[in-house]
């Protein structure tokens, strides 16, 4: 979530407030939606990143290719009034490729999150001989590029906010 200060923000409001109800919602729609992009961007480059290496599989059967394809901006279901949001998530439409049942613990495992935040403890993997994975790392794709694109973003909508204005003033 960012929150963000704005100078001059009472100004902003009243110029907001002069447009009709819908031409304001859509222009901080579209100002948070150009703040997510770059994280999009990035996320998705990222998660292609993972691909390095040699192997056999064809690139687009690749996870990391995958996981980019699935990655999407998507507004929050549940907003108050005069607030918005949106989130960088997979497609629940592509999301059960994603999802792995283990055939010998019947637990379901979803493969994003274990690239994202690593798994099996440390120390409890039970290695080679026991079946189950041996630990394995995390290799972040979303948390790098969030960190990246997030001290920007306050100026990327300030500046749509700014631009936006202008741009419908001078319709009037």
């Amino acid at each position: 979530m960012i929150q963000m200060q704005i100078k001059n923000a009472q100004l902003i409001q009243n110029a907001l407030n002069a447009f009709s109800k819908k031409i304001s919602q859509k222009v901080v729609k579209q100002g948070v939606k150009d703040c997510w992009t770059p994280l999009l961007k990035r996320a998705k480059a990222n998660a292609r990143a993972l691909d390095r290496g040699r192997t056999k599989q064809k690139k687009s059967k690749r996870m990391g290719h995958l996981i980019a394809v699935a990655l999407i901006l998507q507004p929050f279901k549940r907003q108050r009034p005069g607030e918005y949001g949106m989130k960088v998530w997979i497609n629940p439409k592509k999301a059960e490729q994603f999802i792995v049942t283990s055939p010998r613990t019947g637990n379901r495992n979803y493969i994003p999150a274990a690239i994202e935040y690593g798994h099996a403890f440390p120390g409890k993997g039970m290695g080679p001989g026991g079946g189950a994975p041996k630990d394995v790392a995390a290799k972040p794709f979303l948390r790098p590029a969030l960190d990246a694109t997030l001290p920007a973003a306050p100026k990327i909508f300030e500046q749509h906010l700014v631009h936006a204005i202008h741009e419908e003033n001078a319709k009037r």
